[in-house]
């Protein structure tokens, strides 16, 4: 009877540990969000966003999805009109992280490109490289630095794409100045 008891216990136990382990590996949208200012120019017309290629399993696309379009709406760089004149694709190219480590890094890797609705050749494009790095001290759980730094590694990769996105509107016609 002892034994049928702790066996139970231990598998109660292990079932606690994965799904705990589990639920710390999931991305959080609203972490992905880095804080942006207004943008100086603004596009004519409102944007669709559309990401692809991510590793499901470390970042959902509608997780990018959300915290880009979030983003954008505070910088304003694009109207939030129902009217959406432009397509901004997402290509996640990597996600790299480390099978084990006391300090994790994630890298992020995504192909950014603009194009008006309906054409497709691209008006804008570039790839963006960034990283993030959680010690140790933040969180005793691996699996929770590894989602805190994929978090914090796509925000930098949204920082980054919507402050040379912006840059490129500076520079062109196409957009509205204030």
């Amino acid at each position: 009877m002892t034994s049928l008891v702790t066996k139970t216990v231990r598998k109660l136990v292990v079932a606690a540990v994965f799904s705990v382990a589990l639920s710390a590996c999931a991305t959080d949208p609203a972490k992905m969000v880095p804080n942006v200012g207004k943008s100086e120019a603004s596009f004519d017309s409102g944007v669709a966003v559309q990401v692809s290629g991510a590793k499901e399993s470390l970042v959902k696309n509608a997780s990018i999805q959300s915290a880009v379009e979030a983003a954008l709406m505070q910088s304003e760089l694009f109207p939030a009109a129902t009217d959406k004149g432009y397509t901004l694709r997402l290509d996640v190219l990597a996600i790299e992280n480390p099978l084990i480590g006391i300090d994790l890094t994630s890298k992020v890797r995504v192909g950014w490109l603009l194009r008006k609705r309906g054409s497709p050749e691209a008006i804008w494009s570039e790839q963006i490289s960034s990283e993030a790095k959680v010690g140790f001290g933040e969180s005793l759980i691996a699996a929770q630095r590894m989602a805190m730094a994929n978090e914090r590694a796509v925000a930098a990769n949204i920082e980054q794409g919507l402050a040379a996105l912006s840059e490129f509107a500076e520079q062109n016609t196409i957009v509205e100045t204030e």
